[in-house]
């Protein structure tokens, strides 16, 4: 599927989301800056006396941010909460989600290296359409002549009747690029 044509309002809005993101995460991307998940969840947060959670860095292959061919926007951190774990932001350009940013979480292979490596991915979207669902993607990773891919394949259950759970479920795949 071809990328669609981005409109003034649309880059309007990626602009939002990378200025929100950069604003809100301390650890900008190529920067080495370690952050705890309650310090990165409310920038305010001060620790109680004693040991803080550790931290541990992602590639730096890994942390940015993504696009895919739809325009849905990702933004990994550059830390987690344990190894092989990614957090995150991303928000969807298709479906009834909305602009809204919503929590990614996931895991990735600490086998991995910079060229190449599985990794998967959950988000809860609850918004005021009332079409909460959950979309999970599992996929690879790879550098391709200096750029970094993620194909992925996703499955997306929405919040239905039970006369309707026959049509909840989708399927589908994303091809996503590093922009940055």
């Amino acid at each position: 599927m071809e990328p669609k044509e981005e409109s003034k309002e649309k880059v309007d809005l990626m602009d939002k989301l990378h200025a929100y993101l950069e604003k809100n995460f301390v650890a900008l991307i190529g920067q080495t800056v370690e952050i705890s998940i309650d310090e990165l969840e409310n920038p305010q947060f001060v620790p109680a006396p004693g040991p803080n959670p550790p931290t541990y860095q992602v590639p730096a292959a890994l942390a940015g941010f993504w696009t895919n061919e739809l325009g849905s926007q990702l933004y990994i951190h550059s830390t987690g909460f344990s190894e092989g774990h990614i957090i995150g932001k991303c928000y969807s350009t298709v479906g009834k989600a909305g602009f809204k940013l919503y929590d990614l979480n996931g895991s990735y292979d600490t086998n991995g290296d910079e060229k190449k490596g599985t990794l998967g991915w959950t988000v809860q979207c609850l918004n005021t359409e009332g079409t909460d669902s959950n979309k999970s993607w599992s996929g690879q990773r790879y550098k391709i002549e200096g750029d970094f891919f993620i194909y992925t394949m996703w499955i997306l259950v929405a919040k239905k009747d039970l006369s309707d759970n026959w049509g909840s479920t989708q399927i589908g795949k994303d091809k996503f690029h590093k922009v940055r």
